[in-house]
């Protein structure tokens, strides 16, 4: 999910931005923390990388944390082999 799970949410937030006609941030733009002063900037980095680096993987592994407390190991293992036994995606 951290490597390959930026992307299909990244794209249905941008259909819906169109959708509703709400401006798309410029995701290439750089990153500002601070007041705007430049002696603040130690690193330039671009909108995007602060949000899929700094918050979606983030999130992610807070929510792995708490998975793993909640759910002992035979207990994931099970769920991980039942979702395998899925018929939604037999016939794609």
């Amino acid at each position: 999910m951290r490597d390959n799970g930026w992307d299909d949410p990244f794209e249905s937030l941008v259909s819906l931005y169109e959708q509703h006609d709400i401006e798309i941030p410029d995701m290439s733009a750089l990153y500002k923390v601070g007041t705007g002063c430049s002696c603040q900037h130690i690193n330039f980095i671009i909108v995007k990388h602060h949000y899929r680096y700094n918050i979606f993987n983030i999130v992610i592994n807070f929510q792995l944390m708490k998975l793993n407390y909640i759910f002992l190991d035979n207990t994931v293992k099970l769920l991980y082999l039942s979702s395998t036994l899925d018929p939604s995606h037999a016939f794609t």
